[in-house]
């Protein structure tokens, strides 16, 4: 019947196909990323000049996230032990308690949100490296 060949459109002959090419997908960005990775390691990546500046090549924004990463590193930290210490002084473990939360949890949650904004900008050099290795 009709309806045992195709469910929503699809053969199943085409569903294993779309299938296998999302795996293989997966796969060419896995080795694209791994690559990517070795030339920065081992320092063989070309650097940028003021050509791909200007065409907007080079993302000023992920610098601007990495500054950001070390200034709330250092705020959250700072921040941590104050209370720690106001905690002490003042003789309230709850606030002791907060402050080694503070000085705990703030580093990973503002490195979660900063991973979260940067997402879109390594999805896009993924993106290039593909286009790139096509041509």
């Amino acid at each position: 019947m009709m309806n045992d060949e195709k469910r929503d459109g699809f053969s199943e002959d085409t569903t294993i196909t779309r299938v296998r090419d999302v795996k293989s997908i997966a796969k060419d960005i896995k080795v694209l990323v791994r690559d990517k990775f070795r030339r920065m390691s081992s320092g063989s990546e070309k650097r940028s000049g003021w050509k791909d500046f200007c065409s907007f090549k080079i993302m000023l924004f992920p610098l601007i996230v990495k500054a950001l990463w070390i200034l709330g590193l250092v705020i959250s930290t700072v921040g941590g032990l104050v209370q720690i210490i106001a905690g002490i002084v003042n003789g309230s473990w709850g606030v002791v308690g907060i402050g080694l939360l503070v000085l705990i949890l703030s580093p990973l949650v503002t490195h979660l949100i900063l991973e979260f904004i940067l997402l879109p900008f390594s999805i896009l050099e993924i993106l290039r490296e593909i286009r790139d290795q096509e041509k």
